[in-house]
């Protein structure tokens, strides 16, 4: 995704949550429409964390579970995933988009 202000990212990000079945609610945070944090909540009390940074592009996003990552992908050297079997390896990848990821967190929900 080309870098965008932070609403506008928010707004996709909402877009596609509310194509979901799997997700109950949000909360967006936006910072100076730069930074914008949001916790998606999901219908089986686990949830969905996103960060992106417009100055930076920096974008990450991690499925949490009892309080531990179970999967995720970010952007913090080059583009990676956590894989669900071993959340803690990092596996390089070309750009993971939040449609992809949510599609493999609706896959092993």
């Amino acid at each position: 995704m080309a870098r965008v202000a932070a609403s506008e990212f928010s707004k996709e990000i909402i877009r596609i949550c509310s194509e979901s079945k799997i997700v109950s609610i949000w909360d967006v945070k936006i910072h100076e429409d730069v930074v914008t944090k949001i916790r998606i909540f999901l219908v089986d009390k686990s949830f969905i964390e996103v960060y992106y940074n417009f100055e930076t592009g920096k974008t990450s996003f991690a499925w949490i579970r009892n309080n531990k990552r179970v999967y995720g992908a970010d952007n913090l050297e080059y583009w990676h995933f956590h894989p669900i079997e071993k959340p803690e390896e990092h596996i390089k990848s070309n750009e993971i988009s939040f449609t992809q990821f949510l599609l493999n967190v609706e896959k092993y929900h």
